[in-house]
């Protein structure tokens, strides 16, 4: 995979992740424990792209 790869599907990723959040925290705050998981996958997309990017 090359560096824009990485960088793009890892944006991509993390707008998707991002966008979860921010609609689970608007429609039912009270009754969803997923926010939390949804942002560990998030870092977990960041390591990824780190990882790439130091490999290339």
């Amino acid at each position: 995979m090359s560096k824009q790869n990485i960088l793009t599907i890892g944006a991509l990723l993390m707008f998707i992740f991002g966008a979860v959040m921010i609609y689970l925290g608007a429609i039912k705050p009270d009754k969803i424990i997923l926010p939390p998981f949804i942002s560990g996958l998030g870092f977990l997309v960041v390591a990824w792209v780190f990882i790439g990017l130091r490999k290339l």
